[in-house]
């Protein structure tokens, strides 16, 4: 019995010695993933932008029509401010109806601007 015992201690010991240790730039890539999964950019130059308008090119222009990622995109018919929120739900809805498709998709999406809200005046 302690013979049958030690030949599984061995095993498991050289089981263990065949792991290999991930380097740190492996592991801080995996971080950098998970630490920016949330849609706020990244960094920024100003730490305050105004509003504004967002664009919206309703003529012929041929500007901001073609894809830079993958073969399929999503095209806005108004100009409207896209929440954090409304980009997960937009990409939850996009992972249950492509489920089928695993592994063909790339999902890019994310602010590429920042806003703040005015600051609140008393009356």
């Amino acid at each position: 019995m302690s013979t049958s015992l030690l030949n599984r201690a061995s095993a498991l010991v050289s089981s263990f010695s065949r792991l290999a240790v991930s380097s740190p730039s492996s592991a801080s890539s995996s971080r950098v993933q998970v630490r920016h999964k949330s849609l706020v950019p990244r960094r920024t130059k100003y730490r305050k932008a105004q509003k504004g308008r967002t664009p919206l090119a309703l003529g012929g222009s041929l500007k901001g029509t073609t894809l830079e990622w993958g073969d399929y995109g999503l095209r806005v018919n108004e100009a409207v401010r896209l929440s954090a929120k409304h980009l997960e739900v937009a990409e939850a809805a996009l992972k249950r109806g492509l489920k089928p498709i695993r592994g063909s998709k790339v999902l890019h999406q994310g602010p590429f601007s920042q806003a703040t809200r005015a600051n609140d005046t008393a009356n």
